[in-house]
């Protein structure tokens, strides 16, 4: 996280590239030095809803799904049990975090395969931002953003600042794997094992088109209880740059454009989201004995044994009652 101002009229490559900044001081709605200030037509406060289309407001229970069958059986495959194991339809297996027990679903899936799907809390902003000395070659905004101070139990009280972006995607921000076990990228080597190592997800701005004056961050709220499995599919489905807070925070954020001569303007109304008081919600749904795979790393753990699924020629009664 880079420190800087977001008055400041000097702003470098670096704090562009960076994914937030950080600033300790505020200011009046709007500052002019020379020429005439940024112009903040209009703010959108998004999240992505269950069906995937983009409705207003923050999404405090954002829902998300990611295929991660492949990378069950390459794993699996990493650990001896061969490339060729077959997922089937089922539902799922899931541990409760409360009580540290597995259990089958009982929303089977209809498709073979092994789902991870949870909820977390998602902003997309998109900011319309002008200024009137801005000339076909050069855009005269310097810098958009949006400001909050992280709420009570954050590690930081400095407040942040999250750069939006006119980019078209084009910069990608390289992100590691959450989940500490085995890697996500598999590759099958000719004599039939696997070999497996962290993925590194590229984030982005989330910014639909380049260069159009509407500049864009999507980000994903989340706490230190959230899944990192599900921090794995928010940044390899939707791209998005990952942010801590805990549980049932208030989130309150100021938008503010600041052009190349240091001029500030700021949107007079503060955009609020509120993240789930009850942590977000995490499953896996499929293949019982993939999802339970995937929570331990090892099919020989007791909680897996005797589970349907995840066959092949060498487990025809499938891999985990294999070792039941």
């Amino acid at each position: 996280m880079t420190s800087r101002t977001i008055r400041s009229a000097i702003l470098s490559v670096a704090v562009l590239a960076a994914l937030s900044c950080s600033k300790t001081q505020d200011t009046a709605p709007e500052r002019r030095l020379f020429g005439d200030p940024p112009l903040i037509r209009s703010v959108n406060f998004d999240h992505i809803d269950d069906t995937g289309n983009e409705v207003p407001g923050f999404g405090t229970k954002a829902f998300i799904m990611c295929d991660f069958t492949e990378i069950v059986v390459r794993q699996a495959c990493y650990l001896g049990a061969g490339a060729d194991l077959q997922a089937i339809a089922g539902g799922g297996w899931t541990i409760d975090p409360t009580t540290g027990k597995g259990s089958i679903g009982d929303n089977p899936t209809n498709e073979p395969g092994i789902f991870i799907q949870g909820t977390y809390g998602e902003a997309i902003f998109k900011v319309s931002v002008t200024d009137p000395n801005s000339t076909p070659a050069l855009n005269n905004v310097l810098l958009v953003g949006a400001s909050y101070v992280p709420p009570t139990g954050s590690t930081s009280k400095t407040e942040t600042t999250l750069v939006l972006f006119d980019d078209g995607k084009s910069n990608k921000f390289k992100n590691t794997q959450q989940n500490p076990s085995t890697g996500d990228v598999c590759v099958v080597k000719p004599d039939g094992s696997c070999d497996c190592t962290k993925a590194e997800w590229d984030v982005t701005s989330g910014d639909t088109t380049a260069k159009d004056d509407v500049w864009t961050r999507t980000m994903a709220f989340v706490n230190s209880e959230t899944q990192p499995l599900l921090k794995d599919c928010i940044m390899r489905e939707r791209q998005e740059t990952l942010a801590s807070a805990p549980p049932g925070s208030t989130l309150t954020f100021k938008i503010e454009a600041v052009d190349r001569q240091g001029n500030l303007a700021t949107w007079p109304s503060r955009l609020v989201g509120v993240t789930d008081s009850n942590r977000g919600q995490f499953a896996c749904n499929g293949d019982p004995c993939g999802c339970c795979f995937l929570w331990t790393q090892s099919p020989a753990d007791p909680r897996c044994n005797g589970l349907p699924g995840m066959t092949s020629p060498s487990f025809p009664d499938g891999m985990c009652k294999a070792f039941g």
